[in-house]
């Protein structure tokens, strides 16, 4: 059974997939997460989230490495993938 992600972990995740929904337009992504603009780029530098994601980043997975407490998020750049 998956351990369930923490609070901050899902606010990050939430975050991110708004991001991604809104092609990284933040003011619609702050009106969409119900916050000012400012407190998303603040949240946004919190949670380390790329200045340039969602468009240079194709997906986003969770991981769990054995023995681990914590969950990592796993972004794989585009960049990556053409080369």
């Amino acid at each position: 059974m998956r351990e369930p992600l923490r609070l901050q972990e899902m606010e990050r995740l939430h975050i991110m997939n708004v991001l991604q929904r809104t092609e990284g337009h933040k003011t619609r992504a702050a009106q969409l997460l119900g916050i000012d603009r400012k407190t998303l780029r603040t949240k946004i530098k919190k949670y380390q989230i790329p200045a340039n994601f969602p468009r240079e980043y194709l997906d986003i997975e969770i991981e769990k490495s054995e023995g681990a407490s914590e969950m990592n998020i796993v972004l794989t750049r585009v960049d990556k993938l053409v080369k």
